[in-house]
């Protein structure tokens, strides 16, 4: 026991729980990082999830879904993803969703707004928007279905019965 006390090395049970703690927050850190890697938002995994998902896509029927203020796709009903629309940017939200026309005539129409803009687009497909109302708009469709208006913050309205080609109805404020 003398032997012990008269020790004067300078290891003890504080220098083992100094080096245990660094070791275990190095550790924590290098796990974070990792995770980061490989499974965060644009991670390794992500990526290739995505981009095997794109190889099987067997270019099946889209379905389209506005879940609050974006509009997300899906091929099999169960994997949404967000929807790349032209002209929105990371500020832009979806503020309305429309289908006009049925089984191949089937067109897609979205109202979105940003900071700057606002314009509505329509797609074929539910992948490739197409701008077709520039302008803050909101987007209706009449009680039967069959006619769609859009009516901008300018006073600008429009009507299209099949999603794709508009016609300019009023000009009030010009």
């Amino acid at each position: 026991m003398k032997k012990l006390l008269a020790n004067k090395r300078g290891e003890g049970y504080i220098n083992t729980a100094v080096i245990i703690i660094i070791a275990v927050v190095i550790g924590g850190l290098l796990l974070g990082g990792l995770y980061l890697i490989f499974a965060g938002d644009n991670g390794v995994m992500e990526q290739a999830d995505n981009k095997v998902y794109d190889m099987f896509n067997t270019g099946g029927e889209i379905t389209l879904k506005h879940e609050g203020e974006q509009l997300l796709y899906s091929y099999d009903g169960e994997t949404w993803k967000e929807c790349t629309i032209t002209g929105m940017d990371e500020t832009g939200r979806v503020t309305k969703y429309l289908t006009i026309g049925e089984g191949e005539s089937l067109v897609h129409l979205v109202a979105y707004k940003t900071n700057t803009s606002g314009r509505i687009c329509y797609s074929l497909d539910g992948k490739e928007w197409i701008p077709c109302v520039y302008g803050n708009a909101s987007l209706t469709a009449s009680s039967s279905g069959r006619t769609v208006y859009a009516n901008c913050s300018d006073g600008r309205s429009y009507y299209s019965t099949n999603g794709v080609d508009w016609i300019l109805s009023s000009t009030a404020n010009y």
